[in-house]
């Protein structure tokens, strides 16, 4: 493993490398627009929907911070999967095979109150949850090396930019649907909640494994050959033995430590305390820091390109410190003027995203 770089990319227009070969355009093509069924899968199975349904099945407060905690537990498995291409190769396969998996467990917890006691229901969404979450990480290593290798390291900024633009394009549109009929939904009685719920997780899974399915005709050449003698304690070691690799590790660590608790309970905190309903809360949490971070993400792309990963790291982080503080300040009557502060740590946040992956992608 090669030592992450600092330095900016080249200034456009100064590479002789290619902006990118053209049997390589076919295949991004796929790998882009794959997204916009990904996209669909994460907004279905998120936010309002997500908070609902663990509230039908009965989830205590308890249960809800582990419904939190669930998508870090399962980053664990990212080790497995860096271990298994590191031994076997096939990296496509495993790519596929987990990925898949993960989008379809969905379609098990749409079945739970209509398949299990009601005893049963809170362990089998924090099971199920827990197996798509490990099975996402399982794949994500596979995906990191893959896109290392495809993606041209001058365009790599602006790509992942613009692909996560369109899932916030879809996502804005999923929110305000999905919105509009919880709303419905719920008029009536719970069972008609969850039974709405149910459906959009299930459709939620078809869709979601499209995504995946995209990617079978995109080729992927192995970047260098598997070793069969590799142990999974050398697969921990080796990258940990890379001085830059366990700055950015700890970097991340703080980062999830500080702020990742918070985003199930403000889908709470709006729902319960503030009292706003499905389509409010999802014009607050999902739409709106939609458009931002939509509208923001070229400007950060375009800036990872110039500056560098390092310098675009350091000024997003010092935009975003005050954004988990921001929401105690939103209140039923004023809820305005905290959010206005939590939207500044919105609009920086793609560039903490499009920067990382782009670090990642440099070490590998």
């Amino acid at each position: 493993m090669s030592p992450p770089s600092n330095e900016p990319a080249p200034p456009l227009g100064e590479s002789t490398e290619p902006a990118a070969p053209a049997s390589a355009r076919g295949p991004l093509r796929l790998v882009f627009y794959a997204w916009f069924f990904g996209a669909i899968w994460m907004y279905l199975t998120s936010g309002a929907p997500l908070t609902q349904y663990a509230k039908g099945l009965r989830l205590g407060g308890f249960e809800f911070g582990l419904l939190a905690a669930l998508p870090y537990l399962g980053a664990l498995a990212q080790f497995p999967g860096s271990f298994l291409i590191e031994r076997y190769g096939r990296r496509k396969a495993v790519f596929l095979g987990f990925g898949i998996a993960q989008r379809l467990v969905w379609g098990l917890i749409a079945l739970i109150p209509w398949a299990l006691p009601d005893r049963a229901w809170p362990a089998a969404l924090l099971i199920l949850v827990t197996l798509s979450a490990a099975s996402g990480h399982l794949a994500s290593p596979a995906f990191v090396s893959w896109m290392a290798d495809l993606v041209p390291y001058r365009l790599r900024g602006r790509y992942f930019s613009r692909r996560s633009q369109l899932g916030q394009a879809v996502g804005i549109v999923v929110t305000l649907v999905i919105g509009y009929l919880l709303d419905r939904a719920q008029l009536v009685d719970r069972a008609t909640l969850l039974r709405t719920i149910s459906i959009a997780f299930a459709a939620g899974a078809v869709v979601g494994a499209v995504d995946y399915v995209c990617f079978v005709p995109v080729p992927a050449r192995e970047h260098r050959s598997p070793d069969r003698r590799l142990s999974l304690a050398a697969v921990l070691r080796q990258p940990l033995a890379n001085r830059s690799f366990r700055r950015f590790l700890g970097f991340n660590a703080t980062l999830t430590f500080g702020i990742g608790y918070i985003g199930q309970f403000i889908w709470l905190y709006l729902l319960d305390v503030v009292g706003m309903d499905n389509m409010q809360a999802n014009l607050m949490l999902v739409v709106v820091p939609g458009v931002v971070t939509m509208t923001c993400y070229p400007l950060w792309g375009r800036l990872v390109d110039r500056l560098g990963r390092r310098p675009v790291l350091i000024i997003a982080c010092l935009l975003i410190v005050h954004g988990a503080l921001a929401w105690i300040f939103v209140r039923k009557d004023n809820w305005w003027l905290g959010y206005l502060a939590a939207l500044l740590a919105t609009a920086a946040w793609p560039g903490i995203e499009v920067a990382s992956f782009n670090l990642i992608l440099g070490m590998i």
